[in-house]
């Protein structure tokens, strides 16, 4: 027997004795793989959303200036007076009710 084969036969027996090892290898490689991927598309995800999430709080911002500029008494007065109704100038006037004490 030559060298060459000798040494094709010595590699041929150590896989054959470890066959379940190689297998038990390969297939937390595939495990790995396939993790990492999900973990990828998991991550995509959450980046999308958060810019989603950034995006939806500077429009709440936005309305929230728009609200809060609509109800200032200046544009609530000068709104009305558009209308056609006017801004009393009196102060309030309480009105106290006394019940008789028969």
């Amino acid at each position: 027997m030559s060298k060459k084969e000798h040494s094709k036969i010595s590699i041929y027996r150590l896989v054959s004795k470890n066959l379940g090892f190689i297998i038990y290898c390969c297939a937390l490689l595939i495990i790995l793989i396939s993790l990492r991927y999900g973990i990828e598309g998991s991550v995509r995800k959450i980046n999308k959303l958060s810019s989603e999430i950034s995006e939806l709080q500077e429009k709440s911002r936005e309305e929230k200036t728009k609200y809060q500029t609509a109800t200032k008494m200046s544009s609530v007065d000068a709104r009305l007076e558009s209308t056609g109704v006017s801004i009393s100038k009196e102060p309030i006037k309480d009105i106290i009710i006394y019940e008789d004490p028969r």
